[in-house]
C-alpha cells in the first residue's frame, strides 16, 4: 500500500510502499511501533520510544503530540485495517510543522 514517510531531519515527505508492519519497522528503524489517528481515515506510525531514545528531528501534525524521528502515514478503513494513505502530499504538508530540537 502507498504511504508517506516523514523525515524530520531532512524535512521531507516521501512516498513509500508498505506491504506489512515489518516495512514500517524498517523505515522508522525500530521494532517498537506506536500509532495515532490523524483523523478518521489516516494513521501515523512512529517509534514508541522516540523521546526516550532522543531521536533526531521532531515534527507535529495538527495538534497531535509531537513525534521524534521518522514516521509513516497510512490510510485506514472502517475496521482499522491499513490501506493506501488518503491525505495528499500537499494536504499533509499544510498540516505538518517541523520543530526545533
Amino acid at each position: 500500500m502507498r504511504g508517506w514517510c516523514i523525515d524530520p531531519v531532512q524535512k521531507t515527505v516521501d512516498a513509500v510502499e508498505i506491504s506489512d508492519e515489518r516495512d514500517i519497522k524498517t523505515i522508522i528503524g525500530y521494532e517498537t511501533i506506536e500509532s495515532d489517528a490523524i483523523d478518521d481515515r489516516n494513521t501515523i506510525y512512529f517509534d514508541e520510544e522516540c523521546f526516550l531514545r532522543q531521536s533526531a528531528g521532531r515534527f507535529q501534525i495538527d495538534k497531535l503530540i509531537p513525534v521524534s524521528g521518522k514516521a509513516v502515514i497510512l490510510g485506514k478503513d472502517g475496521d482499522g485495517t491499513m490501506t493506501d494513505v488518503i491525505l495528499s502530499q500537499n494536504e499533509l504538508n499544510d498540516r505538518l510543522k517541523y520543530l526545533d530540537n
